[in-house]
């Protein structure tokens, strides 16, 4: 099975989630009901963020006759799904405690490429012209 090392050395036995939701305290069953409550709450304040930059975005690529979306709309998209996906993972770390260092690595690898894609939103919207936008991007 999976192990990991504890606080002392010994190798432990992480539960699968059947049994992890089973031999949890009742306390647990407050912070699951609670957390997905939150989860729910952030995808759908992100769903309502994300479907109005896309129809815009739609709309723009409509009026320019252009095979892709605006690059503005697909960071902001991208950004935006940081906190849902972030949240996601937490979420699935806490009920399923075998995938928590995989959801952590997950979460920190997205808040990187969120990061990075907040920086080349932000050289585009301040720069003046494109091309030193497009030299401050490489």
């Amino acid at each position: 099975g999976h192990q990991t090392a504890n606080m002392t050395g010994v190798q432990v036995e992480l539960p699968m989630v059947g049994e992890h939701l089973a031999s949890a305290p009742p306390i647990f069953t407050s912070f699951w009901i609670g957390s997905s409550v939150c989860l729910a709450v952030t995808i759908g304040f992100a769903a309502a963020t994300v479907f109005p930059i896309l129809k815009q975005a739609y709309k723009i690529r409509e009026l320019r006759s252009d095979v892709f979306l605006n690059h503005h709309a697909k960071l902001l998209v991208g950004i935006v799904n940081f906190f849902p996906f972030w949240a996601l993972m937490n979420w699935l770390s806490l009920l399923i405690p075998r995938s928590a260092r995989l959801c952590g690595l997950l979460a920190e690898l997205y808040e990187m490429a969120a990061l990075v894609m907040f920086h080349h939103l932000m050289v585009e919207l301040l720069s003046r012209d494109t091309g030193s936008a497009k030299r401050a991007l490489l």
